[in-house]
């Protein structure tokens, strides 16, 4: 038999890491970094095609944080499942106690 243990508030803590690494990269705008290159490779056909080049960087960072927003929700609401498995746990043995007459 395996046993484990939740940490709830570890789950809740690295969830608001991820939230924010999510952020900074969607905060890391592409268009400008590419439009510095575009700039210093002028008339070249990369370029050209530097602003197509950024639009899909940044669609695909948007979809990483979306993907990592996703994740973070997901340990929070494992964390909130944990804490409520532990509370009925809880419960359970309070009333155990009480029923069998056992301090506690």
């Amino acid at each position: 038999m395996s046993t484990y243990q939740v940490e709830p508030d570890e789950l809740r803590t690295t969830a608001s890491d991820l939230r924010s690494a999510a952020k900074d990269a969607r905060a890391a705008d592409a268009s400008d970094a590419v439009a510095t290159l575009a700039v210093a490779l002028p008339g070249s056909s990369t370029a050209s095609v530097m602003p197509d080049f950024a639009t899909a960087w940044d669609e695909g960072i948007d979809a990483w944080a979306s993907s990592v927003d996703d994740f973070a929700d997901g340990l929070d609401a494992a964390a909130a499942d944990a804490e409520a498995a532990d509370a009925q746990a809880q419960a359970f043995q309070e009333w155990l106690r009480t029923f069998l007459g056992v301090g506690s």
